[in-house]
């Protein structure tokens, strides 16, 4: 049996991935966050899992974050508060903690 990863990184924030995707109106057309964010992300975003969760059963962790976080220079603000907006207003998900840089390796 072989192992599978990707390294995954980005600046932006962590999803709260408490969703029963049988039992919420909201996500009743998808099986999983993958396929739901896959679906609905936008072009400047980028998601990413990390977690073993395919070995273990548990849930990985998601992030959705700025697919170019300085091509309007150095300064975040806006970009973090119209990340912010996109998750909550388009992808009608829960931020968990702050803006912050992520990364880990997702295996499956």
């Amino acid at each position: 049996m072989g192992v599978d990863y990707t390294g995954n990184f980005g600046i932006g924030f962590k999803i709260d991935n408490n969703i029963d995707f049988d039992e919420d109106p909201r996500f009743c057309d998808y099986d999983c966050m993958t396929e739901y964010i896959e679906d609905k992300i936008h072009e400047d975003y980028n998601f990413f899992e990390v977690g073993n969760g395919a070995y273990t059963g548990e849930e990985d962790d998601f992030y959705v974050v700025l697919k170019n976080p300085f091509k309007n220079g150095c300064n975040l603000i806006k970009a973090k508060g119209d990340l912010r907006e996109y998750i909550a207003l388009e992808l009608n998900l829960d931020i968990d903690g702050d803006f912050d840089c992520f990364g880990g390796i997702r295996m499956w």
